[in-house]
């Protein structure tokens, strides 16, 4: 499946949480109004999207070739443009020390991965919520185990870049994971879906090599899905309704959630700190933000 253009009326988890989170940020990141992102992130963000990078182009490869060494070959190469196209800049020197945790990501999971047959890369999959809205998200992989633990399930798999793995308490918190399911069980409805892998790598080198990669399973019962796909409904009709509202309604009426957790890695910071300071900010939206991916259209530009 292509990617294609969300509209308002489809709510992604990360949009649902964002508004749940800080009714600001989804104000510069989701309304039409503005639909912006940063042209340099942070390094969190930078350093996440360049892992997903690669990891994308090697399962793309392994998807056609099933050939585990020629596809890790195909990410590393990939690697190595990424790290050429940003020489000079901030982003450089965070890809670069990708290399090792990259490299023995790779050395860690070949057995595992070798279980895996792949259906699908960047799969924007769709589903019908409550009210005429509809869930959507972008599944970074999405297999079939084809032996061991879990054989013959399909699992929707979600890549992290990460200095720690996630604790317990914090995957049984997730909401993402039981959402994707719920996508992967509406558009592949003969499938046994029961769980969701989260994939990740380690970017900081620690002495245990093994330590450097993992793979945390979430398993998700029907009741803890259909639980959150109520939250995610209820959540999904404010975002529909800020949608509606004109940007000048929604500026005004958006708050912002102070928090060093939230604020701290928010790549709206910048823009959030001008306004509270009565700045002038054309110019930083011009210089610093563009509009981002997910394809809103604004009204105003029509």
């Amino acid at each position: 499946m292509s990617p294609a253009i969300i509209t308002p009326r489809e709510v992604s988890n990360s949009e649902a949480i964002t508004l749940a989170e800080c009714q600001r940020k989804w104000l510069y990141q989701y309304h039409p109004g503005y639909h912006l992102e940063a042209v340099t992130g942070n390094q969190s963000f930078d350093r996440g999207t360049a892992v997903h990078t690669i990891l994308e182009s090697f399962f793309r490869a392994y998807m056609e070739t099933y050939d585990y060494d020629f596809s890790v070959n195909i990410a590393m190469q990939k690697h190595a443009l990424m790290i050429v196209e940003a020489m000079g800049t901030d982003m450089g020197k965070v890809i670069a020390d990708l290399h090792l945790p990259i490299k023995q990501y790779f050395i860690n999971e070949r057995e595992r991965i070798l279980t895996w047959e792949i259906l699908g890369v960047e799969l924007l999959l769709r589903a019908p919520l409550a009210f005429g809205l509809e869930a959507v998200g972008k599944i970074d992989l999405l297999i079939r185990i084809k032996r061991g633990p879990f054989k013959g399930e399909t699992i929707p798999v979600d890549h992290k870049t990460c200095y720690n793995f996630w604790s317990e308490a914090e995957l049984e918190v997730n909401s993402q994971g039981p959402l994707y399911t719920y996508l992967v069980k509406h558009n592949f409805p003969d499938r046994v879906v029961q769980r969701v892998f989260f994939n990740n790598v380690r970017w900081r080198i620690v002495a245990d090599k093994a330590e450097m990669s993992k793979i945390q399973v979430l398993d998700v019962p029907k009741i803890y899905r259909q639980n959150i796909l109520a939250n995610h409904e209820r959540l999904s009709v404010q975002v529909a309704n800020w949608h509606d509202l004109p940007v000048e309604d929604a500026r005004e009426r958006a708050t912002r959630s102070p928090n060093p957790y939230v604020c701290k890695t928010c790549t709206m910071r910048k823009l959030c700190r001008a306004e509270l300071l009565g700045q002038d900010t054309k110019s930083l939206v011009a210089n610093e933000y563009r509009p981002n991916s997910y394809g809103y259209n604004n009204p105003e530009e029509n």
